[in-house]
């Protein structure tokens, strides 16, 4: 849908919303790593938030660090307290600026 929009030229935003659970999928990093070789501009409007509340798989395959795995392919990372509202909308804010900065 991101690369839809670019190629479109539409200011549309996509919100992926994730748990910790799909991060056990070997498909989920594919789509992590083909934003990257896409190239983070590309799909500036490409925003996800996962539920990182830790109850899927922490003590068979833990995710940490989690942050640093989506930094590592280029993503840019912005934390919150998703059980805080205020919080989670101030960090969306915050997702929505640094790509208004970006274009």
């Amino acid at each position: 849908m991101a690369l839809a929009a670019k190629l479109d030229k539409k200011d549309w935003r996509v919100y992926v919303v994730t748990s910790d659970a799909e991060h056990q999928c070997g498909l989920h990093w594919e789509a992590v790593m083909t934003r990257q070789n896409l190239n983070s501009i590309t799909l500036s409007a490409l925003s996800i938030a996962t539920s990182f509340n830790r109850r899927q798989y922490e003590d068979i395959m833990p995710l940490e660090p989690l942050a640093d795995k989506y930094r590592s392919f280029n993503w840019n990372v912005l934390e919150c307290d998703g059980n805080d509202i205020a919080a989670f909308i101030e960090t969306v804010e915050k997702a929505k600026a640094q790509r208004e900065n970006q274009a």
